[in-house]
């Protein structure tokens, strides 16, 4: 008797811990390749739709040559986007692969 209810709470456990493990498989993925394609299309489409407001408030003589690629490289560049978001992507890889680890994770 000892021994099915042990295996019963093997495989209670081993189904929980499957499906947490599939859980962070699956929100990582999620966060690391579609998060920044979503993210990417709604600051495209905000600064186009600000671009297009901007010029429509100008006179028509005026030429406006900004577009949002050049802004947001600009952008980018002026307040170091990148280097902080490689130093934040790398800390939390870093912190996913050691919380992998088993009995000494980080929690």
């Amino acid at each position: 008797m000892g021994a099915l209810i042990s295996a019963a709470v093997a495989n209670i456990i081993n189904f929980f811990l499957k499906y947490h493990l599939a859980t962070k498989i699956v929100l990582t993925t999620l966060f690391i390749t579609v998060l920044p394609v979503v993210l990417w299309n709604l600051v495209y489409d905000l600064l186009d739709i600000s671009f297009t407001i901007i010029k429509s408030l100008l006179p028509s003589d005026v030429s406006l040559t900004l577009n949002s690629v050049s802004f947001a490289c600009w952008f980018l560049h002026t307040f170091k986007v990148v280097e902080a978001l490689s130093v934040v992507v790398s800390a939390s890889i870093t912190r996913m692969a050691l919380s992998m680890i088993p009995f000494i994770g980080v929690k």
